[in-house]
């Protein structure tokens, strides 16, 4: 299969390497992999510390000085589309899109423990079975040791 790699935290090289990708797709009528190489600006997750292993300042680096958003930003300032009114009202608009967003999120109800059982396979396998009993029995069984609320399944 043909393969494209690209710095996928430069928004023109990422643009670029899709359009050729399209055309080589279109006229050849296969597949392509495009692999963006990016770097993870944060943890894994919450319980890893990466700077166990790289330099607190690399990643201070990155936040401040060369991220995917600063290079955009300067990208569009250096091409005259931005300045730093329009780039304060895109900050302002979208702070406040994800404020709204959360907003309504929280007064979702909160789907079903059960539901975190469905939708993965379309016959759920032994060792997800065995969980979910599991789960579902603890809870019985502990069910003054939790503040849970089961929702309903609409």
């Amino acid at each position: 299969m043909a393969a494209i790699r690209v710095d996928g935290n430069d928004i023109l090289a990422v643009y670029d390497s899709i359009k050729v990708a399209r055309e080589y797709t279109m006229n050849n009528s296969k597949p392509i992999m495009i692999e963006l190489m990016t770097y993870r600006g944060s943890h894994h997750s919450t319980s890893d510390d990466s700077t166990r292993y790289r330099d607190p300042l690399e990643i201070i680096y990155w936040n401040k000085i060369d991220n995917p958003i600063l290079r955009t930003r300067k990208l569009l300032t250096n091409l005259k589309i931005l300045n730093e009114k329009k780039d304060k009202k895109i900050i302002e608009t979208a702070r406040s899109s994800v404020i709204d967003c959360y907003r309504f999120a929280e007064k979702k109800r909160k789907p079903s423990l059960k539901r975190m059982f469905e939708d993965v396979f379309h016959d759920k396998p032994w060792h997800l079975k065995e969980q979910e009993s599991q789960l579902f029995s603890h809870l019985n069984k502990y069910d003054q040791e939790y503040y849970l609320q089961i929702y309903d399944e609409n």
